[in-house]
C-alpha cells in the first residue's frame, strides 16, 4: 500500500468515524438506539417489528438479536485480530428493564428463531460450573434476574464463589483448571457470550458499589431499557407473536446467508476510525477510564457482529464497521454514567 493511498484510507477512516457517531436519531418515535441500526439490515427487521407490534423496549430484542448473532460467531470460534485486538465475539451484557417490561418474551422470540441457543445450565456449585463450561465451551449463557446469580458469586465462601475466578479467567480466555480426586478438567480457552436481564431497582440493590465500580460485576455492559412513552400499554393488548417469530425467522434467515470466516481481520482504516470514535468519546465521557477502556473495545466485538449483520462476504473489518460498533458502545456509556451515579446516591 502506497503513501497516498494509506492517506487517503486515514481521512476516509476519519471522516467514517465522525459521521457515524453524529448521525442524529432515525424516526421511529425517535428511539435513542436507532443510532446503532443499520437501515435495511436483519437487526432493523426485528426492531420494527417490536417497535409497531408492542410496547417492549426495544433495548430488548436489540440485545438478544446480538446475543444470539455472536453465538453464530463463536460457534465457528471466529476469531477478531489485529495490531490491537485478538478476541472473539463473546459479549457480556445486562439489559435492565421495569418489572412486566416483556424481558423474557422479547428473549425468546429471538431464541426460538435462533439456530444457536443459550444452552448453559443452571448450576449450583463451583464444580457443577466448570463441567457445565466444558461441556458448553464457545456457547451462551441466558441468566434472568441475574443480579441475584452476580451476588452470589460475588459473596466470599457462598457455593458459586468460585465461578467468580472461573469467570474473570474467561474473560480473558486464559486457562481454566479444577482437580477433584477423581479427576482433573481443563479448559485451554474459555469463552461464552452472557446475556442478563433483571429490573434496575433489584440489579442497584443486590450488587454493592465496590462490585460495580472495581470487582466481578465491572466486566459486564449494562443497558438501561425504559418504557416508550409513545407507545403506551393501552395501545397493546394483545402481542402478534406470530409476526414477530416470523420478523425474528427472517432476520436469522439473512444471517445464514452470508460466509463465516475463521477470523476477522481488523483492517488499517478500521484501526484509524476507532483511534478517531476513541478521541470523540473520551471528551467528556466523565467516566472512570477502566469502564471506558472496557467499553470502547467491545466496539471491536461489535464490529464483527455489524459486518456479520451487513451480510459482508470480506473477512476485513472496515471503518464502517467500527462506525456501526462504535455506536452501540455509546449506549453503554451513558447508561454506565447513570448507573454510577445511581450507585453513588444510595450509598
Amino acid at each position: 500500500m502506497g503513501f497516498a493511498q494509506w492517506q487517503a484510507m486515514t481521512r476516509d477512516a476519519q471522516e467514517t468515524a465522525r459521521a457515524m457517531l453524529s448521525i442524529k436519531d432515525r424516526e421511529v418515535g425517535g428511539w435513542r438506539g436507532l443510532l446503532a441500526v443499520p437501515p435495511g439490515s436483519a437487526l432493523d427487521g426485528v426492531i420494527q417489528a417490536f417497535y409497531h407490534g408492542t410496547d417492549i423496549p426495544l433495548e430488548l430484542p436489540f440485545f438478544a438479536l446480538l446475543h444470539f448473532a455472536s453465538g453464530m460467531l463463536l460457534e465457528r470460534r471466529t476469531r477478531i485480530v489485529g495490531n490491537a485486538t485478538n478476541c472473539y465475539a463473546d459479549l457480556w451484557t445486562v439489559v435492565l428493564a421495569p418489572s412486566g417490561a416483556g424481558k423474557t418474551f422479547a428473549h425468546n422470540i429471538l431464541a426460538n428463531a435462533s439456530p444457536v441457543k443459550s444452552t448453559f445450565p443452571e448450576v449450583n456449585s463451583g464444580a457443577r460450573f466448570i463441567e457445565a463450561f466444558k461441556q458448553h465451551n464457545f456457547g451462551l449463557w441466558f441468566q434472568d434476574e441475574i443480579a441475584q446469580k452476580l451476588k452470589q458469586i460475588e459473596t466470599p465462601n457462598s457455593p458459586l464463589a468460585d465461578i467468580k475466578e472461573y469467570m474473570l479467567r474467561a474473560y480473558g480466555y486464559d486457562k481454566i483448571e479444577r482437580s477433584t480426586k477423581k479427576e482433573t478438567i481443563n479448559i485451554e480457552t474459555p469463552c461464552i457470550g452472557v446475556l442478563g436481564l433483571n429490573t434496575p431497582d433489584s440489579f442497584l440493590r443486590s450488587l454493592s458499589p465496590d462490585s460495580l465500580m472495581y470487582g466481578f460485576a465491572q466486566r459486564f455492559a449494562v443497558l438501561w431499557a425504559e418504557r416508550d412513552p409513545k407507545r403506551p400499554m393501552r395501545d397493546f393488548p394483545l402481542y402478534n407473536a406470530q409476526a414477530l417469530g416470523d420478523a425474528a425467522r427472517k432476520a436469522f434467515d439473512q444471517l445464514r446467508a452470508p460466509p463465516i470466516p475463521e477470523a476477522y481481520k481488523v483492517g488499517d482504516d478500521a484501526e484509524t476510525a476507532f483511534r478517531e470514535a476513541f478521541g470523540l468519546l473520551c471528551d467528556g465521557a466523565a467516566l472512570p477510564e477502566s469502564f471506558f477502556r472496557r467499553i470502547l473495545f467491545r466496539a471491536f466485538k461489535y464490529a464483527a457482529l455489524y459486518h456479520f449483520i451487513l451480510g459482508k462476504v470480506s473477512d476485513t473489518l472496515d471503518a464502517e464497521d467500527i462506525g456501526w460498533g462504535a455506536r452501540a458502545s455509546t449506549l453503554h456509556l451513558n447508561d454506565m454514567r447513570r448507573i454510577l451515579a445511581e450507585t453513588k446516591a444510595g450509598e
